[in-house]
C-alpha cells in the first residue's frame, strides 16, 4: 500500500496525479508490504514560474502640414492640423494578449485620443514637435517601450505681393 503527505491519498499502484502551480513541495510517501514492513521517502518538486519572453513595441508618428483654417485667421500661433502615431506590438508567445499604454513626454501638451485597441494615438494642434511614449505589456508583467514624435509643420504660405500701382508722372503747374 501507498500512502502519500500532504496529499492524504492511499493508492495500490503509488501514483496520484495532481494540479500544482508554481512553487517548491515536498511529498513524503511511505510504502507499506502485506507483512507490515514499510519504507519512507521524501519526493521535492519545484514548479517553475512558464518561460516568457519580453514582448516588443515600434511607434511610427505622422508628420503634417497645419494648414489655414477660417479661424485661424492665418497665423502660424493659430493654423492647426490633425496627426497621429502608430504603435505595432509583438510578443513571442503570440497567445499573448498585449496592452498599450500612451504618455505625452514632450513640455508642449495636447490632449490626445486613442484607438479602442489601444494601438494608436491622434491629436490636433498647432505646429511642433510632440514626443510621445508608448508601454506595451503581456500579461505576465513583462514590457517594453518606444518613443516617436509627432510633427506638425508651420502651413505653407506663399508670401504677400506688394502693389503700388503703375508708376505716375505728374506735372505740378507753374504759378508763375
Amino acid at each position: 500500500t501507498c500512502f502519500w503527505e500532504p496529499v492524504q491519498r492511499s493508492d495500490d499502484g503509488c501514483v496520484v496525479d495532481i494540479s500544482l502551480s508554481e512553487g517548491s513541495y515536498s511529498y513524503q510517501l511511505t510504502v507499506t508490504d502485506p507483512y507490515g514492513a514499510s519504507s519512507t521517502d521524501t519526493l521535492n518538486v519545484i514548479v517553475s514560474p512558464e518561460q516568457n519572453a519580453d514582448p516588443d513595441v515600434t511607434v511610427v508618428c505622422g508628420t503634417v502640414d497645419a494648414y489655414h483654417s477660417p479661424d485661424s485667421q492665418g497665423s502660424p500661433q493659430t493654423d492647426t492640423e490633425t496627426v497621429g502615431c502608430l504603435a505595432t506590438g509583438s510578443d513571442p508567445d503570440s497567445s499573448d494578449e498585449l496592452s498599450y499604454t500612451w504618455s505625452q513626454v514632450s513640455d508642449n501638451t495636447v490632449s490626445f485620443t486613442e484607438s479602442e485597441d489601444g494601438t494608436e494615438i491622434s491629436f490636433t494642434s498647432i505646429a511642433g514637435d510632440y514626443d510621445f511614449e508608448v508601454s506595451v505589456s503581456d500579461p505576465y508583467g513583462s514590457s517594453a517601450s518606444d518613443i516617436g514624435t509627432a510633427t506638425i509643420n508651420v502651413a505653407p504660405n506663399e508670401p504677400p505681393v506688394a502693389s503700388a500701382g503703375e508708376d505716375q508722372e505728374i506735372q505740378v503747374p507753374h504759378d508763375g
